[in-house]
């Protein structure tokens, strides 16, 4: 038997995420199910109807065909290590002989851009909150941050979250700005990373159809993304890299919105299946396989 529960982040305005709490204690299937508040057995509010909410259990407790992809990609182990293969790519398709600067756009607390420290001489990451750079930037003067993390109701544990030692930390600087209306001085880069956060941009057509302009030429861009394209994220339709109908019934799915707008400045080097877990409380998380895929600017 399974429950649904659903979740909302008001202090970061991340996305909504329905929670599928099962016999592995909770997991929260993230490959597309986004949702607002809601109770248990799909009684939900906000912008979800309770046909849609019915639609999400239908699939819950009847669906099949989704079940191998899951048995294929997801596994605990592999998605704990997300950090860790977001770095094996970038490794993977650093260029030397370009210029040793990466830009993190969408940012968060940092852990990626400080990651991407130990293969650039210079990595500038870049997010939306204001309260997300403050700590990002404290991290980076003490090498460490202090959280408390939900256990149970009111019960919380101490944790001290440490940086890589072996990181040189006066290589990373982090600012406020929008990736729509980033500062003209930024400059170009030789490594352009965004992940899970398109969904989150403005205008994410309008910025892709630019950030080549960001790249010197043969520079990577690397794009993780689960694809969240839903109106209760405030996102005009127009504005959608995929998951949309065209006038002629043609479906525009995942990678296809990618390449329609990123082709023609762009080469497709590789995509990948990239597992991952957030640790919400001791027995919930949330379980997510989102596409990684790596372009090369022409």
């Amino acid at each position: 038997m399974f429950l649904l529960s659903v979740y909302y982040n008001m202090d970061t305005s991340k996305t909504a995420l329905a929670v599928l709490c099962g016999a592995v204690g909770g997991c929260i299937l993230g490959a597309g199910y986004m949702l607002w508040r809601g109770h248990h057995h799909g009684h939900g509010h906000g912008p979800f109807t309770q046909g849609e909410f019915e639609n999400i259990w239908a699939h819950t407790q009847y669906g099949e065909e989704e079940k191998e992809l899951l048995e294929k990609t997801i596994s605990f182990k592999e998605g704990l290590e997300y950090y860790s293969k977001i770095f094996e790519l970038c490794s993977k398709y650093k260029n030397e002989s370009i210029t040793s600067r990466a830009l993190d756009i969408g940012c968060s607390l940092g852990r990626t851009t400080f990651d991407l420290a130990l293969l650039f001489n210079e990595v500038i990451g870049i997010d939306t909150s204001v309260s997300s750079i403050e700590k990002a930037n404290k991290i980076k003067e003490e090498g460490q941050i202090a959280y408390k993390f939900l256990i149970e109701g009111e019960i919380t544990k101490d944790y001290v979250g440490k940086v890589n030692p072996d990181i040189d930390r006066s290589r990373v600087s982090f600012i406020v700005g929008d990736a729509c209306d980033l500062p003209s001085d930024l400059g170009q880069f030789g490594m352009i990373i965004i992940l899970n956060a398109l969904h989150h941009f403005p205008d994410p057509k309008k910025f892709l159809l630019n950030v080549h302009k960001l790249l010197v030429s043969g520079g990577i861009l690397i794009i993780d993304e689960m694809y969240v394209w839903h109106d209760m994220l405030g996102l005009p339709k127009d504005r959608w890299v995929s998951g949309y109908v065209k006038e002629n019934g043609e479906e525009v799915l995942g990678i296809d919105g990618l390449k329609n707008i990123l082709s023609e400045s762009f080469e497709l080097l590789e995509t990948k299946e990239i597992p991952s877990i957030t640790r919400w409380k001791t027995r919930m998380c949330m379980i997510g396989f989102s596409e990684g895929t790596v372009w090369k600017r022409k």
